[in-house]
Formats: C-alpha cells, structure tokens, sequence
C-alpha cells in the first residue's frame, strides 16, 4: 500500500533536524470509500468490492482582502490575493503555525514561511522564515497590519484512488487484486495479490475486508472501519 511522503517530505525531514523549534505538522487523512461503511455483499471474479480516494490534507489560510505585503528577502512586496492557499505546514513549539507562501507570492527557488496564531493573525515581532534554511529570517521588527488572514478549511496534498477486485480462490481462500493510484491515475502506482482465508481480514487505507465465503467464480464479503 502506498507510504504517504508529500512532495516536499524530505525537506521536512531535514528541516525539522534544521533547528529545535521549527517542526512539520502532520497531514490529516481523509478516506472516502464508494458505498457504505460496514456493509456486506458479493462480486463475481474480476468485479471491485471496494473502491474510494484517500486524501493527505493540510489546513490552509487565506489573505482576507488583497494586499501588497513586504518581504524582507527581496527588494519589491508580495501581492497578497484572497484566492491563495498558504499552507500550515510547520509549527512551533508554543503552537503558533508557519505556513508557507504559495509559488506566486515568491520568487523562484524561495521557499517563505510566516508565522500566524490559530485565528491567522501574523504574530511574533520576526514572523518571516526561510523554509530552505529552516531558520528564522533576518528582519526588522513587523509594524503592519496583523489581521490579515483566515483559515480556509482543508486542501488535499496528495490523493490516491484505490480499488479491490476479486481475482478467484486458491481452495478455500480468497485471491484479491489491491490497486492504488496516484491522483486517479491511469496507471497504478502500486499493485498487489492478497490471500485472506475465510474468517479473516485485511487491512487498506483504513478500511477492512473480511472474506465471509470465497468461492472459484464469486465471494462473499464484510466491508469495515480499522478505526
């Protein structure tokens, strides 16, 4: 099954060796299967039993109002626009967020956080970040406004679709087809066959499938929660 690493994780991972107090928040999951959940049912060979998308989401903030903002890494401001996503990727340790400014607020090659409370006000007298460096930028001390975003709910940083498919039985057991894909792509990013006898269960993406009967062309089948 596929390990969620977002596309920036191992700078994660560096950064958050980088210095004690800037640390990545973890990404929420957010599964959601075809169908109900529990159910029972049955599929003949080569049907799906289950299918869904599992999203890998952060919480994001919102300039309120647009807005030029200065930027103490380069000369001219950054235009702030009530339709960007800066996402709260990092946190500190007395729980205020960094979120990092999108590609169009920056220029090329920066990677620049702001520090904000829940609420999204910019706090702190140093709020700016090198995301690259993982340190706190070199700046003076903030005298804009601090109201200046909001948050704007959850937004999928990595998404896979998944599908079970009944592949036939080896004497009593059950054989199943496990395909992830990458953003519902075309073409698996993962694959796998799995062999559960009657009785007994796996584990995907945090569902559960019990195999009640499985039969050479048909099986018999629980659809469950792992939480």
């Amino acid at each position: 099954m596929p390990r969620f690493v977002p596309c920036l994780g191992l700078i994660f991972l560096l950064l958050a060796g980088c210095g004690p107090h800037l640390t990545p928040t973890l990404a929420e999951r957010d599964v959601r299967p075809v169908g109900a959940v529990p159910r029972t049912g049955s599929v003949a060979v080569g049907e799906s039993l289950l299918r869904g998308f599992d999203r890998y989401v952060y919480t994001v903030y919102a300039p309120r109002a647009a807005a030029l903002l200065s930027v103490p890494i380069r000369e001219e401001s950054g235009r702030l626009e009530p339709g960007q996503k800066w996402f709260a990727y990092f946190r500190l340790d007395d729980g205020s967020l960094v979120v990092e400014a999108p590609p169009e607020f920056v220029r090329e090659g920066t990677r620049l956080g702001l520090r904000l409370d829940g609420a999204g006000k910019v706090t702190g007298n140093r709020p700016w970040f090198d995301l690259r460096a993982g340190a706190r930028l070199n700046q003076p001390p903030w005298t804009g406004p601090r109201s200046l975003f909001r948050e704007a709910g959850k937004c999928p940083v990595d998404v896979f679709a998944f599908d079970v498919r009944y592949a036939g039985s080896r004497g009593r057991d059950g054989l199943f087809e496990v395909r992830d894909f990458k953003e519902a792509g075309m073409k698996p990013a993962e694959w796998e066959r799995v062999v559960v006898a009657p009785g007994k269960t796996f584990s995907l993406h945090g569902l559960t499938v019990r195999v009640i009967q499985a039969l050479p062309d048909s099986v018999r089948y629980e659809i469950g929660s792992a939480r």
